[in-house]
């Protein structure tokens, strides 16, 4: 089985998909995508968030989360086969 995972950098645990979906009972689940595409646009989406946030003074440019902490990544039956680090990503 092969899908796609966004992935965020932690101090404690390394590169961990901490992204949730919640089901329609209220469960949590770590978010993985069919496509790379649908992982794109949500992390483009975050980071457009973001740049929206800062530029509306709503969020301090420090609290700004960075392009390096996040990649994507392909996993084919349980093992990350490809990796695709943000920074290089962004449009």
């Amino acid at each position: 089985m092969e899908h796609f995972e966004v992935q965020h950098h932690t101090l404690i645990d390394g590169w961990v998909n901490c992204w949730t979906t919640t089901d329609a009972e209220g469960n949590e689940s770590p978010t993985t995508y069919e496509t790379f595409n649908a992982a794109i646009f949500d992390l483009d989406d975050m980071f457009d968030e973001q740049d929206y946030e800062v530029t509306a003074k709503i969020m301090e440019p420090e609290h700004r989360h960075s392009e390096s902490e996040y990649r994507i990544v392909k996993i084919v039956d349980g093992v990350v086969t490809d990796i695709y680090p943000y920074q290089w990503l962004r449009k």
